[in-house]
């Protein structure tokens, strides 16, 4: 894909995503704590940047996760395509071109952020932090009650990746395993969905171009009495540099078992197992 051809997408994607995203700021339910080592959960996000990075992500994921010449690595003529691209499209929020500086920094080995120095860095060693955060919240539509503060019934949705062995999200990633915990706050319990439409990860080992994809499901060691709405999954991804996407339908229930099925856009994240 040549370097306008990926702006354009970007652009359009952008635009439209942008409309329907609206003022995604909701508040926190009270919910039973995390596990030791998870981050909290986002609560707000900047709809401009929300919506720049679900533009961005499945453009940029399907590109850089193309083999070079000799069957290993990432193409460079295609890295460079998506760094030209990141670099050059206009209208794209600085924070949205810096996490994209980022992602090519943990394709490329570097780790450094490919446009913006004082950007966020990539995880390319096994010294870097072996809990990530996915690079920004992500939104699951139509998921919550409206409210004067929220009337889109927008929530904010947050996924970490997890580098084995730890022992969460239960039973615990081991060696070579990388693990997924996805949260939303302000929703109830979290329940088995739509299994045409699930709450999907998907993952390539840019070391080993291994790839798969997995469903993220209702953990009972997590949040599964009261809520937050939080779904894990284990993935055998072997070592090396995970680049992962997390997207679908999740489903939750409320005290009276009433259940509310929302669409949860794509957002990225990088974890070196």
């Amino acid at each position: 894909m040549n370097p306008r051809t990926l702006t354009r997408r970007i652009a359009t994607t952008t635009v439209a995503l942008t409309a329907a995203v609206g003022m995604a700021t909701i508040g926190t339910a009270s919910a039973a704590p995390l596990p030791p080592n998870i981050p909290a959960p986002a609560t707000k996000a900047d709809p401009s940047v929300v919506a720049g990075m679900q533009a961005y992500i499945p453009a940029l994921m399907g590109t850089l996760t193309q083999s070079g010449p000799d069957g290993k690595g990432v193409d460079p003529a295609t890295l460079a395509q998506a760094t030209t691209a990141l670099k050059t499209m206009p209208n794209l929020p600085p924070q949205v071109r810096s996490m994209g500086g980022s992602v090519i920094g943990f394709v490329d080995g570097s780790g450094k952020n490919a446009v913006d120095p004082n950007g966020p860095t990539a995880p390319v060693t096994r010294d870097t932090p072996r809990v990530q955060q996915f690079l920004y919240p992500t939104i699951a539509s139509k998921c919550v009650a409206p409210s004067k503060s929220n009337s889109s019934g927008n929530a904010i949705g947050t996924a970490v990746v997890v580098a084995g062995p730890q022992e969460v999200p239960a039973p615990g990633p081991g060696k070579g395993q990388t693990g997924y915990v996805f949260t939303v706050p302000g929703t109830g319990v979290a329940v088995d969905g739509d299994s045409g439409k699930p709450l999907t990860v998907s993952w390539v080992n840019l070391d080993t171009h291994k790839q798969g994809t997995a469903d993220l499901e209702p953990n009972d060691k997590i949040n599964h009495e009261s809520g937050p709405a939080t779904y894990t999954a284990i993935v055998d991804a072997g070592e090396g540099r995970v680049l992962s996407s997390v997207y679908g339908t999740m489903v939750w229930k409320d005290a009276a078992g009433k259940t509310t099925s929302c669409d949860v856009a794509p957002t990225m994240g990088m974890v070196y197992v």
